[in-house]
């Protein structure tokens, strides 16, 4: 990769598509993907996913994680912060999870409910260059919960020549499913 947030580097992902399970004419092949990323500034990554397509497609599953590790120059907050050209070096590293239940609900329509967590921890060195680091985010988790609807009619779900999809979620975050902040998604 070449990318001028994080520099030059290699990413890496592998993935696996197979049935589970009773197959029916119409089941989509459930799969299991890994990857990693690592770049010159030293930043670093590494993830995993599971999506299950289960009796013949009545129930959707899908359940993907990972760590990150990565420097990133801060300029402040604004465009007249970035317009002085002063940064400072930012390290944000941290753990994500999202998990999703969909219910055939008739048709092709599904209705279930989607889950994220995610906690981050910021380190900054602020060497000579004052920068305004926002101190309520050098330690954040958010976690957020919410309905989540879908209406699918693709022929393939990787590679789609005909039909649509409307996909629909609403998340809610907060202290009761385990953020720090109060907002919807």
């Amino acid at each position: 990769i070449i990318n001028p947030t994080l520099d030059n580097g290699l990413a890496l992902a592998v993935g696996m598509l197979y049935p589970i399970g009773h197959v029916g004419p119409s089941t989509r092949p459930s799969a299991s993907f890994v990857m990693g990323l690592i770049t010159s500034n030293d930043s670093w990554a590494v993830g995993g996913a599971q999506t299950l397509h289960l009796r013949d497609e009545r129930y959707r599953a899908a359940v993907a994680g990972g760590y990150a590790d990565v420097n990133v120059p801060f300029y402040g907050i604004g465009t007249s912060a970035g317009a002085e050209g002063r940064s400072i070096l930012l390290n944000q590293a941290g753990a994500a999870l999202t998990t999703q239940l969909l219910v055939r609900a008739g048709g092709h329509w599904y209705v279930g409910g989607k889950y994220r967590l995610m906690r981050m921890r910021v380190a900054a060195d602020l060497g000579d260059v004052e920068v305004p680091v926002p101190t309520e985010d050098l330690q954040l988790r958010t976690g957020l919960l919410g309905p989540h609807v879908e209406r699918d009619t693709r022929d393939d779900a990787f590679y789609p020549r005909s039909g649509t999809l409307f996909d629909i979620t609403a998340l809610f975050a907060g202290r009761k499913v385990g953020g720090q902040r109060t907002y919807q998604s």
